[in-house]
């Protein structure tokens, strides 16, 4: 018996969609529980599935085993304990399933290198389950969809952490599902977002004393805890701090260079930085922002 957490309104409406929706997408932070939640809701689905064929996919096969398979005791391979085995279908790893509509195998593979879709190539998939999607390769993912054409009653999950607003993933495949959804209630997407707090195995003293543990003004904490689209990452966000930084045009007004110098990151995905290191009247101050 998985020891599962009491599950909320959030995660049980996602679930009970995802049964009838052919997306089904998991965003937002870390500890979310956004694994948990959609490994129930693909394994509910695996259960009355028609097709044979399906796959889990990862960053890395390795990845892929430790979320979707394992999952610290609450994988495919606990869910379907005494009903399952682990073994290789045509040298891929693989789980085997017992279901009451036939026997399923689950395919597990990396997509995080461009020529990992090789793997995956030829074969007709059900469903497909892909842990980190922006953390794979285009590539890949666009032959996960491509795979799943012709299932009897096609079906993706995916989750992800956030990434910068320009990312790849959000440009080429979930805004554009997302608008289709919006325009056509009926077009069958599944979004949710979730953060630390729909996680229900940490009790309300435990949320309080974690969160504590962070500056809340931080790009970490916007991105890992809030599960926010942040512009912002890379080596120059690793020591910032809004109120460390941030000053106002005031502020600014009232200084009297006598030399400064400005520099200008011009972001792609990420955010564009501009910088600014100056010297005050006879050397007083050394400002940096």
């Amino acid at each position: 018996m998985i020891p599962y957490a009491q599950i909320n309104t959030k995660q049980s409406n996602y679930i009970i969609r995802s049964q009838v929706a052919w997306l089904n997408v998991l965003e937002g932070g870390k500890r979310s529980s956004k694994n948990i939640t959609n490994l129930i809701a693909w394994a509910m689905s695996l259960e009355t599935h028609p097709d044979k064929l399906h796959l889990a996919a990862g960053y890395t096969q390795g990845t892929a085993k430790m979320n979707i398979i394992d999952s610290n005791g609450f994988g495919l391979k606990w869910i379907f304990a005494g009903r399952c085995r682990e073994g290789l279908y045509q040298n891929i790893d693989a789980l085997y399933i017992n279901t009451p509509t036939g026997q399923k195998i689950v395919l597990v593979a990396g997509g995080g290198k461009i020529n990992d879709l090789a793997r995956i190539k030829g074969f007709s998939l059900g469903t497909v389950y892909i842990t980190e999607v922006n953390e794979c390769a285009m590539p890949f993912v666009q032959e996960c969809f491509d795979r799943t054409l012709a299932s009897g009653r096609r079906q993706i999950f995916m989750d992800l952490n956030p990434k910068p607003p320009r990312h790849w993933f959000y440009l080429d495949v979930l805004d554009f599902h997302m608008e289709r959804q919006k325009s056509d209630p009926a077009y069958g997407m599944n979004y949710a977002h979730m953060t630390i707090v729909d996680n229900m195995s940490l009790t309300d003293d435990q949320l309080r004393r974690e969160l504590a543990t962070y500056d809340r003004d931080s790009q970490w904490f916007k991105r890992d805890i809030l599960g926010l689209r942040t512009s912002a990452s890379g080596r120059i966000y690793e020591g910032y701090s809004y109120k460390g930084m941030a000053v106002t045009r005031e502020w600014i007004k009232k200084q009297f260079f006598i030399d400064f110098s400005v520099g200008v990151d011009i972001g792609g995905t990420d955010a564009t930085v501009a910088t600014l290191n100056g010297f005050t009247a006879n050397y007083d101050t050394v400002v940096g922002i």
